[in-house]
């Protein structure tokens, strides 16, 4: 996929496949550097429930 940047107008359908090969193609500046399991992210996630007040950041 060339890397230019291209104006797209309304919703875009995008195959899985597409999609993945365009993540392959980032920089590496971009790439992430610090890689997490799925047991961190379980352990750093919020106990489930409902969106609340107390969870928009609102500068005062």
């Amino acid at each position: 996929m060339p890397r230019e940047t291209v104006a797209v107008v309304g919703a875009e359908q995008l195959l899985l496949s597409k999609a993945v090969r365009r993540a392959a193609s980032v920089p590496d500046d971009l790439l992430p550097r610090r890689m997490f399991t799925a047991e961190q992210i379980r352990e750093s996630l919020p106990e489930p429930g409902g969106f609340g007040w107390k969870d928009l950041r609102v500068s005062r």
